[in-house]
């Protein structure tokens, strides 16, 4: 289980725009590896196992249309929406 403090602190970086309305041990997830850490250093911030981690970063790199880090941090840093709502009106 992740601290309280954790999740609070990813939901103000990541729960808005693209990485919005995900669960919050996804979205702690996906504010570590916004943030630069690795699978390893997440496991060690969040208590998860490296095979959950791996697990939520290949859900992450799915939702928001991408394949490496990278491209992730490019497509949040831009505040684009999830690779499904490309195209789509409103």
């Amino acid at each position: 289980m992740l601290p309280r403090s954790l999740g609070r602190r990813c939901c103000d970086v990541v729960g808005r725009g693209l990485l919005a309305g995900l669960p919050p041990s996804l979205t702690a997830v996906a504010e570590l590896l916004v943030a630069g850490l690795s699978d390893k250093e997440i496991t060690q911030r969040t208590e998860l196992s490296l095979s959950t981690v791996r697990t939520y970063v290949a859900r992450l790199y799915r939702r928001v249309g991408v394949h490496s880090r990278s491209e992730l941090m490019a497509r949040v840093a831009a505040g684009a929406r999830p690779a499904s709502d490309q195209g789509r009106e409103g």
